[in-house]
């Protein structure tokens, strides 16, 4: 506990047991010419608190742990090709694969999945309601359904919005 005056800290308990906040007590203080900022205040009752001898029931703003939260870990996707199993397409030499994602739009009001040709930086973009496995399947679908020889492959992120990637590469052969 902070080192003030035994008879300060009495009459601070007894304020703060009658649910005055650490800052009312700090100004009824200063109005007796005492100076002790709420924050020692604050520290002087979680200590009391801490040991027993004070309840926390006079907290306005009762402190409460968190818990702490861990991601959902999903199961990985068996099916998937690793990326350091994929051929190195950095050397951009030949057209036809293709890097797909999802952009969010006004706070997940719409969305649009977009796919871009890595050699010629070609991009197709349409807009979908929502980020659903099956929306954004049909969308990509729906963006090669014209030129589906045009795609040798299609690199994806890890999102659930591309769950369905089994489907996209069965009906277009990559």
């Amino acid at each position: 506990m902070p080192r003030i005056d035994e008879k300060i800290w009495e009459e601070v308990f007894r304020l703060y047991n009658t649910d005055w906040s650490p800052e009312q007590i700090s100004g009824a203080l200063k109005l007796r010419s005492v100076f002790v900022s709420h924050e020692t205040i604050y520290r002087g009752i979680y200590a009391e608190i801490k040991a027993g001898r004070l309840d926390r029931k006079h907290l306005r703003w009762e402190r409460k742990k968190r818990r702490r939260r861990l991601p959902k870990r999903r199961p990985r996707d068996a099916s998937k090709t690793s990326i350091e199993d994929r051929p190195n397409l950095s050397s951009r030499v030949e057209f036809g694969h293709w890097e797909g994602d999802t952009v969010e739009l006004v706070r997940g009001q719409s969305h649009l999945v977009t796919m871009i040709e890595r050699k010629t930086r070609f991009l197709l973009v349409t807009q979908v309601p929502n980020k659903k496995s099956e929306t954004v399947r049909n969308a990509i679908l729906w963006l090669f359904q014209h030129f589906p020889q045009a795609v040798k492959s299609i690199t994806l992120d890890n999102g659930v919005e591309f769950a369905d990637h089994k489907t996209i590469a069965n009906r277009l052969n990559v």
